[in-house]
């Protein structure tokens, strides 16, 4: 059977009215989640930034062996940490010397792509063409094979049979201080891992080209369907900076006083001041991803609220383009209001002139278009 196969669907004028309508329901629920969204994130990113802020004027840099009058306060050091046993694997039967194992499972499967074009017909009228083609790629998170629009020849097993895995080192030390789970897990810096000498528990799997464990019916460089490659990285034992509350000479969750948790480390000899400042920039790029993602959703639910001014116009295609054009900017012009509005009520208690400056940007948007709008009237 060929991996190709081509769907064409036809909608009448009046089934896509009917359908316009029930997304006019589902455009007024995303711009709902758009707006709770971008209030959240606005509480959520000054909550976060207060607390760095808290956090960096508490802060003591201490000397990790020397911890006699430093508990329960917040403290920075750096220094090369001090392992206890070794990680170990139990699953895969894969031990190593650092600080935080990560493995990385993947399956190979087929995968379905979807290509989709519309062609609108005098009427109202809607063509629409579905292309669907399968591919083989090695995958990190399983795909199931049971919505495949052509299944036979396209299955893939029922599910991954192991999981990713991250695992921490016990009984690591830097100086005096006990490294706590939550501090090796905050270490994103692992480095390519070799499983030369090692024996895999599981049978029938086998160490291919000295940094991956196979095991399937085909090989590395001409995998079957459901063949499975296991990686590691390691995050090995160099020096490391962690700024974390000292609690019974271990690390531990700082608690600021709105009640967010400040817990910090990187790979490297780092200082205080340059991990704030990387967590700050991190959380203020955070911030700038989830505005961009409610600004979208409110995007797309006006978009879909005034889907049915372009099917009406659909009739004679042409027009109906025009009026898309239209609505997406009328709908991108909304969004942007409405989403700095949002914003601004957000930051109206932490922050009141930024606040007030965004709702006058906001107002001053709508005013503009309504005038233009008032001012092209006469003349159409």
């Amino acid at each position: 059977m060929s991996d190709n196969y081509t769907e064409v669907t036809r909608e009448s004028w009046g089934e896509r009215i009917g359908g316009s309508f029930k997304n006019i329901i589902g455009g007024f629920v995303l711009i709902l989640a758009g707006i709770l969204l971008l209030f959240w994130n606005e509480g959520r990113t000054v909550k976060r930034a207060r607390a760095l802020s808290e956090g960096q004027s508490a802060v003591v840099n201490i000397d990790p062996t020397q911890l006699a009058s430093k508990q329960s306060k917040l403290v920075h050091f750096s220094g090369a940490p001090i392992l206890g046993e070794p990680i170990v694997d139990q699953e895969m039967g894969i031990s190593a010397k650092g600080l935080k194992l990560i493995r990385t499972v993947e399956m190979y499967q087929w995968k379905e792509n979807v290509k989709t074009t519309t062609d609108k017909k005098v009427g109202g009228a809607k063509e629409t063409t579905k292309e669907y083609t399968y591919e083989k790629k090695w995958m990190k998170k399983h795909e199931s094979s049971q919505n495949f629009k052509v299944q036979k020849g396209h299955q893939n097993p029922a599910s991954m049979p192991y999981k990713q895995q991250s695992i921490l080192a016990q009984g690591v030390k830097v100086g005096e201080v006990a490294l706590s789970a939550a501090t090796l897990s905050e270490l994103s810096c692992g480095e390519s891992f070799s499983l030369t000498g090692q024996t895999p528990a599981i049978p029938k799997m086998r160490i291919e080209n000295n940094d991956i464990l196979f095991l399937g019916e085909g090989t590395p460089a001409s995998p079957m369907i459901g063949d499975i490659r296991v990686s590691y990285s390691l995050v090995n034992p160099n020096d490391i900076s962690v700024v974390a509350q000292l609690t019974n000479g271990a690390t531990a969750d700082y608690k600021s006083s709105n009640g967010q948790s400040v817990h910090l480390a990187e790979c490297g000899i780092q200082t205080a001041e340059s991990m704030f400042t990387t967590a700050q920039k991190s959380n203020s790029f955070l911030g700038w991803v989830l505005r961009l993602a409610g600004l979208l959703m409110i995007f797309g639910g006006f978009k879909l609220v005034l889907e049915i001014l372009v099917v009406l116009g659909d009739v004679i295609p042409f027009i109906g383009s025009i009026i898309g054009i239209g609505t997406g900017i009328v709908s991108a012009v909304l969004a942007f209001a409405i989403s700095l509005v949002v914003i601004a009520v957000a930051w109206l208690y932490f922050r009141p002139i930024l606040a007030i400056s965004l709702i006058a940007i906001a107002g001053a948007i709508v005013a503009g278009v309504f005038y233009m709008r008032k001012k092209q009237t006469p003349q159409a």
